[in-house]
């Protein structure tokens, strides 16, 4: 087992990220084969932001947890990095579906897959490096 404990936690980040990446880019392939109501090119721009989320959530998490686990390496501190990484993200798509919800009307099928196809897949990112980085700290691996 490796000795040094931050090199140790650059490991596990750099796991993290890869893995946050493959799940959030899975999830968001899948969920973009869904029919597509009114205009297709707005469907696919809401897959396009959705991806490109999910690779800037996977690049910047890791990040983020670095510096949160490199002060204190807990669960409270982990939990903290992920709502600091998930509060941009719930806002940004509250207030861009308030918007088309005023504007446009609110319409279920739609509605409901443009959160699978832009919340769901860097969601899924997010939560995989925590869930990640949870159990190794969890089996002693970061301290």
């Amino acid at each position: 087992m490796l000795r040094n404990r931050y090199l140790r936690l650059v490991l596990a980040l750099l796991a993290s990220g890869v893995l946050s990446f493959a799940v959030g880019i899975a999830i968001g392939s899948a969920t973009s084969m869904l029919h597509c109501e009114g205009e297709r090119l707005a469907c696919n721009i809401d897959v396009a932001v959705g991806a490109y989320a999910t690779m800037m959530l996977a690049a910047i998490g890791p990040l983020i947890y670095f510096v949160t686990l490199a002060v204190a390496t807990n669960r409270t501190a982990l939990l903290g990095a992920t709502l600091v990484l998930l509060a941009p993200l719930l806002a940004g798509y509250v207030l861009g579906e308030a918007e088309s919800w005023h504007y446009v009307g609110f319409y279920p099928y739609p509605a409901l897959r443009t959160f699978l196809v832009l919340f769901v897949p860097p969601f899924a990112a997010i939560i995989t490096q925590w869930s990640a980085l949870r159990t190794a700290i969890g089996r002693g691996v970061l301290t």
